[in-house]
């Protein structure tokens, strides 16, 4: 059995089966699917660091079995959600030294800290898609250090585990 992603939309990923597809057919997938593709690599082109690209893109090659494609969108996004993980922490820390009023400064951190937990998640998302995308592709040893850093957030900490028993055995 293939290992299924995480999609980010839980309720598309309720509504499929390990056993379902995900999108019916060709002619769905060239009327709705290569347009989207389209899209978010024109997206790409304007931004880099656009992570929705980078997951739809991810996302797609997923579910068209291009798993070395898809593992590598997952780790794009993985390393931009990091990046901005440390950005948002370097906010933080200038909120807390800035010279504001308590509540200014209480109103400002608790926006960053709910930004922080979202780039986290993401970040923790990225990850496992990617070792899960490397595992599907066969390439195990290249799936590790995704499901080791996946492991490390807690949302994700019982499904990398078992993800990563799964490659060793």
């Amino acid at each position: 059995m293939r290992l299924r992603s995480i999609s980010k939309n839980p309720r598309a990923a309720c509504r499929r089966t390990p056993k379902s597809s995900a999108w019916p057919g060709r002619s769905h997938w060239k009327r709705i699917i290569r347009p989207a593709e389209k899209e978010f690599k024109d997206a790409l082109k304007y931004n880099a660091a656009n992570t929705e690209a980078l997951f739809g893109l991810g996302r797609i090659s997923d579910h068209g079995g291009k798993w070395p494609e898809a593992a590598r969108y997952y780790e794009q996004a993985a390393e931009v959600m990091g990046k901005n993980e440390a950005t948002i922490l370097a906010r933080i820390e200038q909120i807390r030294s800035a010279p504001l009023s308590e509540a200014r400064r209480a109103a400002m951190l608790s926006k960053k800290e709910g930004q922080l937990r979202m780039a986290r998640a993401t970040l923790g998302f990225a990850c496992y898609n990617a070792a899960a995308a490397w595992v599907n592709g066969g390439l195990k040893e290249r799936a590790v250090p995704w499901a080791e850093k996946a492991a490390g957030h807690p949302q994700f900490k019982d499904q990398a585990n078992a993800l990563l028993a799964k490659i060793k055995s």
